[in-house]
């Protein structure tokens, strides 16, 4: 009988788990709009977007025309304040995302998340759409841990999950993501329905590249 070994999966959250880019550019562009700027096209947030909320607003605030530090911080604040009623705005698990996520853990294999969203945004996020303890850890950008790509957190993930760097696969949708993986010294899934393309993944090492989650199931057989 074929014994299939058991792993553990470390998630990014925006592009990889979860649709949230409406959410995320909604937000902004409401930010902009009271500053007196235009709004920007939601699909530039793709790009503004996987390295922080503080490096999302500076992104999207160079693009209008805002470079001073002080008008960049007073707008990461209003910010994360709308962002509290916001953050589920349009936000949906992408195409058999939760089907597949059972039947990895169905399988006994582990399921963690780590994002650059801020730690408390993403326990709510995940909890509202998933429900509570449905991925074994949760980890978002808080005082502990430097942001992604530094891989300590990945390596914290696998330390808690009690599983082997070597039996960690790590998945995303962006450079920050293959070099978070390949820092911890973890096998890199790139996923192409998210925030950035395949040349992106290929080009940060990614070790494999899928195009749907039900492909996360061939990394246990």
């Amino acid at each position: 009988m074929k014994i299939m070994k058991k792993k553990a999966f470390i998630f990014d959250l925006d592009g990889t788990i979860l649709d949230t880019l409406t959410s995320i550019g909604y937000t902004v562009n409401l930010c902009l709009k009271q500053w007196g700027k235009q709004e920007l096209p939601l699909e530039n947030y793709k790009y503004y977007a996987g390295d922080g909320a503080y490096t999302l607003i500076e992104r999207a605030c160079a693009e209008v025309g805002i470079t001073d530090t002080k008008s960049i911080e007073e707008i990461h604040q209003l910010y994360k304040s709308y962002f509290k009623t916001t953050c589920m705005y349009k936000v949906a698990p992408f195409p058999k995302m939760v089907e597949t996520l059972n039947s990895l853990k169905d399988k006994g294999n582990k399921i963690a998340v780590f994002t650059n969203k801020d730690h408390e945004n993403a326990i709510h996020l995940l909890n509202e759409i998933f429900g509570e303890h449905f991925f074994h850890e949760i980890l978002g950008h808080c005082k502990e841990f430097e942001k992604k790509p530094c891989p300590d957190g990945a390596i914290y993930l696998a330390n808690q999950l009690d599983t082997p760097i070597s039996d960690c696969i790590y998945v995303g949708d962006t450079d920050t993501d293959m070099k978070t993986g390949k820092g911890a010294g973890m096998y890199t899934v790139g996923v192409t329905w998210g925030f950035r393309d395949r040349e992106e993944l290929e080009q940060f090492g990614a070790d494999a590249i899928i195009t749907c989650a039900e492909e996360l199931l061939t990394f246990i057989e």
